[in-house]
């Protein structure tokens, strides 16, 4: 259920993006991170038979979160930078190298400091008995909290300019940020806990609600604000209406001003003998 909502956002958002359009672009990185890291959990979780091939697959995993939640920060951090300068536009090249560069160095750093800080045995992921939620936790912790204090500035801008597309994304992202997190940790705990079925049950619904809020709420706010050329498209249209009007006026005016029009003409007998009759069939 969680990859049918990721690729009809994919999908939604594709089709909609612009070259000029960030919050689609955002928003399409954000949802392949986060696609990419649902596929490789459902398809390379359980590869415990090399140790190799299992630590790349929890290295991946680890990597691909960060960046999710690295795009979410971004949003806020452009959306805050729109508020404050209006007339500047911020380079998406600059997010996107950061987003898709910082979480690497750092995965690359966790590895080189605890080689065996990854779970190989019983899954490939992160373990809890090993320590590995720090290198995860502790930068999310710093994402949230930045995010957070954006979120709360721009929200003030928005309110004071009446910004309301601004306002709605910085609203969204403050709720995906902890949601996502949230998420994160119960699959660290349904994969724990495999002797219960409720811990994998309540991420198995976690993981659709997030995948799907994020297509309902997200892919509309970004597509609600009509382009340029639908705006000028209706002005044409709206224009040629008035010039019709005035024109259909112009033309009445001309023919009451005729002389022919107020002229009755003779009438023979039979449309005399025939007007009782329309009147009764009336």
């Amino acid at each position: 259920m969680a990859l049918v909502a990721q690729f009809l956002t994919l999908a939604g958002a594709l089709k909609r993006v612009k070259s000029e359009d960030s919050s689609m672009v955002i928003l399409i990185n954000t949802e392949l991170a986060l696609t990419l890291s649902n596929l490789l959990f459902m398809l390379g979780v359980q590869a415990t038979g090399d140790e190799w091939t299992c630590s790349l697959v929890a290295m991946c995993l680890h990597y691909l979160h960060l960046v999710t939640v690295s795009w979410l920060c971004a949003n806020t951090l452009y959306t805050y930078s729109r508020l404050v300068s209006p007339q500047s536009k911020p380079s998406l090249l600059f997010y996107t190298l950061i987003t898709w560069t910082i979480p690497a160095l750092l995965v690359y750093v966790c590895r080189l400091v605890d080689k065996d800080g990854y779970e190989t045995r019983r899954y490939c992921w992160m373990s809890l008995e090993r320590g590995m939620l720090l290198p995860f936790m502790v930068p999310v912790s710093i994402l949230i909290t930045t995010s957070t204090v954006l979120t709360v500035a721009g929200l003030r801008l928005a309110t004071k300019t009446q910004c309301d597309r601004e306002r709605r994304s910085l609203t969204v992202t403050a709720a995906l940020l902890p949601m996502f997190s949230s998420v994160w940790f119960l699959s660290v705990l349904a994969l724990d806990n495999t002797h219960s079925i409720v811990f994998p049950l309540v991420y198995v619904v976690a993981n659709a609600f997030l995948n799907w809020f994020v297509l309902v709420v997200c892919l509309p706010s970004s597509g609600n604000g009509r382009g340029q050329d639908e705006d000028d498209l209706e002005d044409d249209l709206e224009d040629d209406l008035l010039y019709d009007e005035q024109a259909v006026t112009k033309d009445d005016h001309t023919l009451l001003l005729q002389p022919e029009l107020y002229i009755v003409q003779p009438r023979d007998d039979y449309e005399l003998q025939m007007d009782p009759i329309c009147t009764i069939s009336s």
